[in-house]
């Protein structure tokens, strides 16, 4: 943070830097059935209540929002939702091979700023 005080103007400015996020972990790679269920988790619970981070997921990159399929060229299905310690998870069933891809659980910070969970699914 920079203040920058002219109190003889009447002037009290701020200034807040970008926030310093750790790095990301390592993709994990996560082998599911074809026909069966499964959960990916993050656990970034402290960091999204204190600084008020917005929570989503993406599938190749793309945000998931507003339906209950991955994606329209598969039939997997998805719920997420956030456990009692706060913990983001994200329920996968009915899976297929066009389930398959790269998952990111993500927490965007006020200054726009996102910290990504990567997780890469294989589904056979």
């Amino acid at each position: 943070m920079n203040t920058d005080q002219v109190l003889g103007d009447g002037k009290f400015v701020v200034s807040i830097d970008k926030a310093r996020l750790p790095d990301s972990p390592a993709p994990r790679t996560v082998q599911m059935s074809e026909g069966g269920t499964g959960n990916l988790n993050c656990n970034y619970a402290q960091a999204k209540e204190r600084y008020g981070l917005k929570h989503y997921w993406t599938y190749n990159g793309e945000k998931m929002v507003n339906d209950d399929h991955v994606h329209r060229g598969s039939n997997a299905n998805y719920r997420a939702y956030t456990d009692d310690e706060g913990r983001d998870w994200l329920a996968l069933s009915q899976l297929d091979a066009e389930a398959s891809g790269n998952y990111e659980c993500n927490y965007k910070y006020p200054d726009k700023q996102v910290f990504s969970m990567e997780f890469n699914v294989n589904v056979k």
